[in-house]
């Protein structure tokens, strides 16, 4: 993950990362007559996912997704009108002018975050019903991270908020447990959860407090969908002993 791609012989993209090469397509039938705003929205998309991975995961193959984008958008224009053949002429070339210049971004931005916390961020442990059943007997405080690979936002806050140094450091002095529930395939274990909070899609953050000195259960906190290190940081403190 996170290697540059380069573009060869217009029409082909190829990843360092793994060494395959992937054939932009000639613009022909039915793409070559796909209405230019979608077009534009799958431009759009790839380069917000890779804003949204922080320039990290999955950053290499993400803009050559953008620059394939840009060189068949250019290809499929040559047989359009003079005005969409220049348009997208331009957007083909402000889409490689970016990635060339943000490439080195996607190079040397660190790994993701992992369950054993060897990268930025708190340590985190796959969720479970079980697993968290049993921390909230134990009276442990429990964070858990509802999230899904395809979650823009999900992404986002990770990037500015949960792998943040200060956030990991209350989670470890307040004995924190974090859990993540991983809903990209939409499991329908977590979406009855999710709906037991009202929800029917991620994000979902919810901190459950420790038990220490209280005659009854605590209730679970459900925190903001957009997530800031102060907003984790005052939760936590108020909600754990």
């Amino acid at each position: 993950m996170g290697g540059t791609p380069i573009v060869v012989l217009g029409t082909r993209v190829l990843s360092p990362t793994d060494g395959r090469e992937f054939k932009v397509p000639e613009g022909k039938g039915q793409m070559a007559r796909a209405p230019p705003l979608r077009v534009l929205a799958l431009h759009a998309g790839a380069q917000t996912l890779w804003i949204g991975t922080g320039y990290g995961e999955w950053g290499g193959e993400l803009m050559g997704l953008d620059l394939g984008t840009g060189a068949w958008l250019r290809h499929a224009a040559r047989g359009a009108a003079p005005r969409w053949r220049r348009a997208g002429s331009g957007i083909a070339l402000v889409s490689a002018a970016a990635a060339i210049a943000l490439a080195p971004l996607a190079a040397a931005s660190p790994p993701a975050a992992s369950p054993t916390g060897a990268s930025a961020g708190a340590a985190w442990e796959p969720f479970s019903p079980g697993r968290l059943a049993e921390l909230r007997a134990q009276g442990k405080p429990v964070f858990v991270n509802f999230t899904a690979a395809w979650c823009i936002t999900c992404l986002v806050n990770e990037r500015v908020a949960l792998r943040s140094p200060a956030v990991a450091e209350v989670f470890s002095r307040k004995g924190v447990v974090y859990l993540k529930a991983d809903w990209t395939s939409r499991s329908a274990e977590i979406a009855s959860i999710l709906g037991s909070f009202g929800r029917s899609g991620v994000p979902l953050y919810v901190v459950y407090p420790s038990r220490a000195a209280r005659t009854t259960t605590p209730q679970p906190r459900v925190l903001p969908q957009i997530l800031t290190e102060g907003t984790i940081i005052e939760a936590i403190e108020k909600e754990t002993l």
